[in-house]
């Protein structure tokens, strides 16, 4: 069976351990989840480095990038939307009034601009007017006490047109003190997907009445520190009136390009799973008829009979399907922590098993440059890779590394550990590689340990040196303490050992 398909993705945090302790890594600052702000949902929804981006509003903001780095780089930032203001007390009036037009939801970054592009893509949270939210900010790396403000953009703003200003701005009441009794640890299962958090604060917000169509609310989160580190997010809502609105999450995209490759005979097979159960299961099989990807997704969507799984564009707070443009359709499902996989079918059969492999020296010297390669076979979708800073420092997130050895004084073994995550099933894979690093000159041989029984001409290295035992009728001294008998450093070594290149 050979596997194909697309699948959000999530960065992960591996570490890779070897026989050396690995620092901890602090993560900061903040989200907001609920209504989720738009860098937060376009990192949750994922595809920025597999050359698709899944959800539509963080596709059409990608595009005023080139590279996929470019793209990558304002969701992989998405809890990291700060200026800083010069105090801990700046007045909020002061504080808006750094924003130049248009950046508000990029915080001045260049870099993150396309989190201001105005379009009507944008993913929008339904809300009630009239009613209190539970605005969700959660804190990466908790900071308190702080200041939270949250504002909303005046009736009539059109976030599809005009990118978000401070002038575009109404206060949703007065400032919130944060302190440490509000920070809560985050209940399972509220964080979205892909994200992390280390503590969340619940801000109730009254929502004025008389509200229609969408708007943006925006919170500013202000830090009590000597610069003032000030945060903002965006967060698109609608309301819609009516009915209470449905509850549905965006699991990705529902045809990937991948599937291209399928022909004739071959059967796509689409699952969702959630909470470990299967929640839909439906095939299609490809003839010369329907081999176009709008007929064969048009008869595989028509198989799944679950109500609860949606897929489609989601226009107006309803999911319709797009009969024209396939690649624009999604899957949706009503729980959040949902999974999808789909499969390309060749002659039936399960799909062979991903392994993850890492290719590159297993012998280094110490300051000698490196390169290793990491792989995930068979992986049913663009896998993820998460290196560990042993001796990977540089880019620890892509498929390849390079770097430097470190200095040793002794021949040493690291155990480099690479972690994969399969873009479509979520599973990950772990691979190992042996490495020893040896001194950049001499000291290549087995280290010496002490009391060993060593015979006349029995090489070690120490002190970054190699050494050789003397003959009979020095050579028991070898095994004598060490500190009368170390190789190069014990008060008598140089009657058992001779140093050698």
């Amino acid at each position: 069976m050979n596997t194909l398909m697309r699948y959000s993705k999530y960065l992960i945090l591996c570490w890779l351990t070897a026989i050396v302790s690995i620092p901890a890594i602090t993560w900061g600052h903040g989200f907001v989840g609920y209504p989720i702000d738009r860098q937060s949902n376009c990192k949750s929804t994922g595809g920025h480095w597999s050359g698709y981006i899944n959800d539509d509003g963080c596709r059409t903001a990608a595009a005023i990038h080139q590279t996929d780095a470019q793209k990558a780089y304002p969701t992989d930032q998405f809890h990291e939307y700060s200026i800083v203001t010069g105090s801990a007390t700046t007045p909020i009036e002061q504080i808006l009034s750094q924003l130049k037009p248009g950046q508000v939801c990029s915080a001045n970054d260049e870099k993150k601009a396309s989190m201001s592009v105005p379009t009507g893509d944008w993913t929008k949270t339904p809300l009630t007017a009239g009613s209190t939210i539970d605005l969700k900010l959660f804190m990466t790396a908790v900071h308190e006490p702080s200041r939270a403000f949250v504002f909303i953009t005046k009736p009539g703003f059109n976030s599809a047109t005009t990118a978000v200003s401070t002038s575009d701005l109404l206060p949703l009441g007065s400032m919130h003190t944060i302190t440490s009794s509000d920070v809560k640890p985050p209940p399972a299962g509220t964080i979205p997907k892909g994200l992390w958090a280390s503590g969340v604060v619940t801000i109730p917000t009254v929502i004025p009445g008389g509200l229609t169509g969408s708007a943006v609310i925006v919170l500013i989160w202000a830090r009590d520190d000597s610069v003032g580190e000030t945060f903002f997010m965006c967060s698109d809502v609608t309301f819609g009136g009516g009915p209470d609105p449905v509850t549905r999450y965006l699991i990705g995209p529902f045809v990937d390009p991948a599937t291209l490759t399928a022909k004739p005979g071959d059967q796509i097979r689409h699952r969702v799973i959630s909470n470990g159960t299967d929640v839909s299961d439906a095939k299609v099989a490809l003839t010369p008829d329907n081999l176009p990807p709008a007929r064969w997704s048009r008869e595989l969507k028509d198989r799944i009979t679950n109500p609860s799984v949606e897929i489609g564009e989601l226009q107006n707070g309803s999911v319709k399907f797009n009969t024209v443009d396939p690649l624009r359709n999604h899957v949706f499902y009503k729980e959040r922590d949902a999974l999808q996989n789909m499969t390309v079918i060749e002659g039936g059969g399960p799909a062979p098993t991903p392994t993850a492999m890492i290719t590159g020296p297993t012998e280094l010297k110490s300051g000698q440059t490196y390169s290793f390669v990491g792989e995930l076979k068979n992986a049913q979708n663009t896998p993820q890779y998460a290196w560990a800073p042993v001796l990977i420092t540089n880019d620890t997130s892509s498929k390849t590394v390079t770097g430097t050895a470190p200095t040793v004084a002794n021949p040493t073994q690291y155990t480099v550990r690479l972690n994969t995550r399969d873009g479509q099933t979520g599973t990950n894979y772990t691979a190992t590689h042996t490495i020893r690093v040896s001194p950049a000159s001499g000291g290549d041989a087995p280290a010496y340990v002490e009391g060993t029984s060593y015979k006349d001409g029995d090489i070690v290295s120490n002190n970054g040196k190699n050494y050789k035992c003397k003959p009979w009728p020095y050579t028991g001294w070898c095994a004598g303490a060490a500190w009368a008998y170390a190789p190069g450093k014990g008060t008598a070594w140089a009657d058992a050992w001779e140093e050698v290149p």
